[in-house]
Formats: C-alpha cells, sequence, structure tokens
C-alpha cells in the first residue's frame, strides 16, 4: 500500500452512471486516493453506509431510485457520520440546489462536467477539516499543475494561409 496521504481514506462514490464512476475513479487516483468503493444508486449507498465505515463520501443528485439529497440526509443520521465529509457531485447549477445540499448536510458541491484541478480543489476544500495533510497537497498538485499549464494560445499553432 503506499504512503500518501489519501492512501488510507476510504472513499465511497455513489453515481448510477457507469462513465462518472469511472470519471471519479480515475480522478480520485490521480489525486492519490486509492481505496476507492462504488454504489449504482442512492439506495445501495445506503444500505452500504449502514454497514461499512466509509472516511469520505461522492454523491450524484440524480439517480433513479433515491436522490443524492436523500442519501444526504440518510448519511447524516448515522452516527458514526456525522462528521464525515460529502460532497455532491452533479449537474444541478442552481443556488437553490447548492443551499439545499449544504441544508441536508453536504460539505462540498461540484458541478458536472468539471476540470481535474477544480475537483482537486474541491477535494482539498472538503477534505481540510479531518485530513490537512491531504488538502495541503492536493492544492500543491493543482498549483503545480497551474504553473506548468501552457495557455491554449501558445500551444495552438496559427492556421496556415490558403
Amino acid at each position: 500500500m503506499s504512503n500518501t496521504p489519501g492512501s488510507s481514506i476510504r472513499f465511497l462514490s455513489v453515481d448510477d452512471s457507469f462513465s462518472m464512476r469511472r470519471v471519479i475513479e480515475i480522478m480520485l487516483k490521480r489525486c492519490g486516493i486509492t481505496q476507492l468503493y462504488f454504489a449504482k444508486g442512492g439506495r445501495e449507498a445506503i444500505d452500504l453506509v449502514r454497514q461499512y465505515q466509509y472516511d469520505a463520501v461522492f454523491c450524484d443528485w440524480n439517480m433513479p431510485d433515491v436522490c443524492g439529497l436523500e442519501v444526504v440526509k440518510a448519511v447524516r443520521e448515522l452516527p458514526n457520520y456525522d462528521d464525515v465529509p460529502i460532497m455532491m457531485c452533479t449537474s444541478e447549477r442552481f443556488k437553490r440546489e447548492v443551499v439545499s445540499a449544504v441544508s441536508a448536510g453536504a460539505n462540498n458541491y461540484i458541478v458536472k462536467p468539471f476540470q481535474i484541478n477544480v475537483f482537486r480543489r474541491k477535494l482539498a476544500d472538503m477534505l481540510e477539516v479531518k485530513y490537512p495533510e491531504l488538502a495541503q497537497d492536493l492544492r500543491q498538485q493543482s498549483n503545480e499543475q497551474e504553473q506548468n499549464a501552457t495557455p491554449l494560445a501558445e500551444d495552438t499553432p496559427a492556421p496556415s494561409p490558403e
């Protein structure tokens, strides 16, 4: 097992879309988080958190069986999950949804589609209180990537006149 700050944190990702579960898996692994668990819907997620202890939860909003907001509420009702970081991962962009998610107990909110740097920053913000070393590492990764990024204009050749 790796000794990166995120290697011991158990993450549960909840999304009914296989492709989004795969995207989250890839992004978390790039962030050094390797203990990943997945639920294909809200009901499965609720069953899993009742049976097992996770250190952080990512949850989609729109799912066919139980919506993500209800999952967040159910997770927060469990005594061993009162301080577990939860992020809503969704395409819902309106302020009222963000307010609803936070009121239900989500610590952070990210709107799909998103880029790896935005994901890292949101993840760092979500984990800051419980996992400050990992949060610092994620911010450093994000800063390094931004410093090494080449602006699109410099990287794209001008069209040749014909």
